[in-house]
């Protein structure tokens, strides 16, 4: 049985020491965007995500590198690690308790 994504993230941030981190559904598979303050190497990154993928049930990949919104400084970007396989029963469309307000 595939590990939860809360599973998930929370093995990729203490593997990557990332700043921030969250989730996302797209295309019924959950994406992984990790956010860092600071100049990484990606080739340390790289090996840091294999070594997750190699002890997990669930297969993960390097997706995207994106700029950090809201900084301009150099270093500051965000890495999307998403999951090879699709999740049956989640969409997009779904959301989590804290979309909603009491």
């Amino acid at each position: 049985m595939a590990e939860s994504p809360e599973f998930i993230l929370s093995k990729l941030v203490s593997r990557t020491n990332a700043d921030e981190a969250h989730r996302d559904i797209k295309n019924n598979r959950y994406h992984y965007m990790l956010q860092f303050e600071e100049s990484i190497g990606w080739d340390w990154l790289y090996i840091q995500v294999t070594k997750l993928n190699n002890s997990l049930e669930t297969d993960l990949e390097m997706w995207e590198i994106h700029p950090y919104h809201g900084h301009r400084r150099v270093g500051y970007f965000t890495v999307e690690v998403r999951e090879v396989q699709r999740r049956k029963r989640i969409d997009a469309s779904q959301r989590g308790l804290e979309y909603f307000s009491g």
